[in-house]
């Protein structure tokens, strides 16, 4: 058992296989490697992404619009 909130050390410990899933995981650990830091907020912002693209799509807006 491992208590932490570092988004990065969590994402470690994840076998992560589909390919929507190695979204988030790969953003995370990039802006590790480049800033060090903030991995929390991106895996927070990637995962609002579809969020929104399926809000839009549902305005009827197409796909290349988003």
């Amino acid at each position: 058992l491992a208590v932490t909130n570092d988004a990065a050390t969590i994402l470690r410990g994840l076998e992560v296989v589909h390919p929507a899933s190695k979204l988030p995981v790969m953003a995370s650990r990039q802006q590790e490697a480049e800033m060090g830091d903030a991995t929390n907020i991106v895996i927070v912002f990637v995962g609002e992404l579809p969020k929104k693209a399926e809000e839009l799509l549902r305005t009827c807006l197409e796909t290349s619009e988003i």
